[in-house]
């Protein structure tokens, strides 16, 4: 189909006229594939523009419904509940988070904020206003003793890794308790900062989640770096003891080895 004209039209969109129809496109997938410079467009390639139109049309209905005001994941689950399907929500939902758009630590952290300084409400009703919201516990006006008690109960029934965050001097001795300490570098007191396992130095809470992708990723190439060299030097043993491997082959096994692992672990700086 070719491409006859193209129009902007507000709202990020672009109306393009090919030779037997019109299409509305969102601006992100026009740059993103470069249509303007493409003189047609096949028929697959059509349909996968179609079908990333409609992520992009619930993903700006999301952020319309964030502009009003911070909302909690389940608020936004809720909203988009009554027209999409739930892999769609769930994809929209990992997106928004990604992108430091959507973070449920900080929005009761700044929901008890307002709560307390500007609506003057008690703890027990800021509580059953987050449970309404999806936030299903909070503890808060805890003291040093009493975060450690908190933290140690949960790590009797925790099944998998347990996380805190905090930025401040109460907050060091659980950093240092749990399993994974996370402190902010900016405006982080000293103390956290030394506690922690992990330092966030733009203070974004946003980039844990980039944190531990990061962190998973390293993992996969230490596990494939450990089972290539394991494997190649037991290969190289082998030969070596039936007399089929010669000085180069253990070179290989040795420094060869060694530079392809470095070399795969380079890749966990692509982003």
């Amino acid at each position: 189909m070719k491409i006859i004209k193209y129009k902007k039209l507000p709202g990020n969109k672009y109306k393009i006229t090919l030779d037997n129809n019109d299409i509305i496109l969102y601006e992100d997938i026009i740059i993103k594939n470069m249509i303007l410079l493409k003189k047609e467009i096949k028929e697959n390639e059509l349909k996968q523009y179609l079908d990333e139109n409609i992520f992009y049309e619930v993903y700006y209905k999301a952020l319309n419904y964030l502009k009003v005001k911070m909302r909690s994941t389940n608020e936004i689950e809720k909203y988009l509940a009554k027209e999409f399907n739930k892999d769609l929500i769930e994809k929209i939902i990992l997106n928004l988070t990604k992108e430091g758009y959507l973070n449920d630590d900080y929005f009761t952290k700044c929901y008890i904020n307002d709560s307390i300084n500007l609506k003057n409400i008690g703890p027990n009703k800021i509580i059953h206003e987050l449970k309404k919201l999806g936030i299903d516990k909070v503890y808060t006006e805890l003291l040093p003793d009493g975060k450690v008690k908190k933290v140690e109960e949960l790590i009797k029934q925790k099944s998998g890794t347990l996380a805190f965050v905090g930025d401040g001097i109460n907050d060091a001795p659980v950093l240092a308790l749990s399993d994974i300490g996370i402190a902010m570098g900016g405006l982080g007191s000293d103390a956290a900062i030394e506690a922690a396992d992990i330092v966030i130095m733009t203070d974004e809470p946003s980039k844990i989640n980039k944190a531990i992708k990061i962190s998973k990723k390293a993992m996969r190439i230490v596990k494939q770096n450990i089972v290539f060299a394991i494997s190649i030097k037991a290969l190289v043993l082998i030969l070596s003891a039936v007399g089929i491997a010669t000085m180069w082959e253990a070179v290989f096994a040795d420094v060869g080895v060694s530079v392809i692992a470095v070399l795969n672990a380079i890749r966990i700086l692509k982003k």
